[in-house]
């Protein structure tokens, strides 16, 4: 993904102060993703998809919190369980892999990288004077079109450490096509240029993406860009909705790990067959599915192999709350839950349900109820 797209300009002043607004919105702008950004199709990470349903927030959550979160954390369940800024980068990270969102963070992670790479290697040393230079001109040309500065125009979101770092990585990208071109040190680039530059540069990358379970996002031909690194970016462009979901799912799991700890339930290959199976017979129960297998589902769909989703600790906590709520409930007491809540199920199943075509939803709406319960019997205390 190109690192800068750029209307034609009508002026060389212009245009290079269109160059340095959309590096910074490729930096910091969630519309440097794809107009659809948001979760991952299909699997929401704000919704404990498929079979957990992401509870409101708990009054422990809502009121004066009994203990507060220490710095670099995100979240604690009970004072003793806890999530930290790097544990949540990474999981984020790990949802988000080979999605738009996630693939346009990665190659501009990859961009910004190898632009400073590049300049290093070529020698180029940008000083805080040139920076300022950079940012004095890039004002005036701001003004005089009109606004009211390049710090002002970009808005308050945008940190002074970041604007600078946005405008090192520009005077870097000018330099670097002066001198692949031979250009005099002071000559003017267009957005033509650069953007041929960097398409260039991007597809001798040779960007290779690491396993999910790795900490390593990917390696490039300069070096590697790491989970924690994509997480981090993938905050600030997210949606605060999606990023708080993915916190609650990353609560879940812990949740449903202790609960299962505390009930001496592993999680066995039996188990993780079964759900398997299951999805794969939901799957194809669906209309208009035709023949497609839960496999290929997770490979056109979710970009995931079968044996990639078997190790992942969202899967492992949907085998768990089954095994969990199958230590309350029978096939016989489901089935009593479901004739006494026939009305409440018929939106769902329909009015003429059996309780065949009835039992996947009741044993969803059990598990549903347990992982909420779980969040209600818990203190939590989050930041988001």
């Amino acid at each position: 993904m190109p690192l800068l797209s750029v209307p034609p300009a009508s002026s060389r002043a212009t245009a290079r102060l269109a160059v340095a607004a959309l590096l910074l919105v490729a930096l910091l702008a969630p519309r440097a993703l794809p107009q659809d950004a948001g979760a991952p199709p299909a699997d929401p990470p704000g919704s404990a998809a498929p079979d957990q349903q992401a509870p409101p927030a708990t009054p422990a959550e809502a009121s004066q919190p009994p203990f507060t979160l220490q710095p670099g954390e995100v979240a604690r369940i009970d004072d003793t369980l806890s999530l930290t800024d790097a544990d949540l980068d990474r999981y984020l990270a790990t949802v988000y892999a080979r999605m738009p969102e996630g693939d346009a963070v990665l190659n501009q992670l990859v961009a910004e990288a190898a632009i400073e790479h590049d300049g290093e290697a070529l020698g180029f040393v940008v000083t805080d004077a040139d920076i300022d230079a950079a940012q004095a001109s890039l004002d005036e040309q701001a003004r005089a079109a009109g606004g009211e500065g390049l710090a002002a125009s970009l808005g308050k979101n945008v940190s002074p450490a970041t604007l600078r770092h946005a405008l090192k990585l520009l005077v870097l990208h000018e330099r670097l096509v002066r001198s692949t071109q031979n250009l005099p040190a002071d000559a003017p680039v267009d957005p033509q240029q650069l953007k041929l530059w960097l398409d260039g540069r991007m597809s001798t990358a040779n960007v290779q993406p690491a396993p999910l379970d790795d900490p390593l996002a990917a390696t490039f031909d300069a070096g590697t860009i790491t989970k924690a690194q994509v997480g981090a970016r993938l905050r600030t462009v997210l949606d605060p909705k999606d990023v708080s979901g993915v916190l609650t799912e990353m609560l879940g799991v812990l949740l449903v790990r202790r609960k299962a700890n505390e009930l001496a339930i592993d999680l066995t290959p039996a188990a993780a067959t079964q759900e398997v199976i299951d999805r794969d017979q939901a799957l194809r129960a669906r209309a208009g599915v035709g023949d497609v297998t839960y496999r290929q589902y997770l490979e056109t769909v979710q970009k995931r192999t079968l044996e990639e989703l078997l190790r992942s600790d969202k899967f492992s906590t949907e085998v768990l709350i089954r095994l969990i709520v199958q230590r309350d409930w029978t096939e016989e007491t489901a089935k009593a839950f479901w004739e006494k809540n026939r009305e409440s199920f018929a939106k769902t199943v329909g009015d003429d349900a059996t309780w065949e075509t009835a039992r996947a939803a009741v044993w969803r709406e059990l598990r549903q109820r347990a992982y909420r319960h779980l969040f209600e019997e818990s203190t939590i205390v989050r930041r988001f």
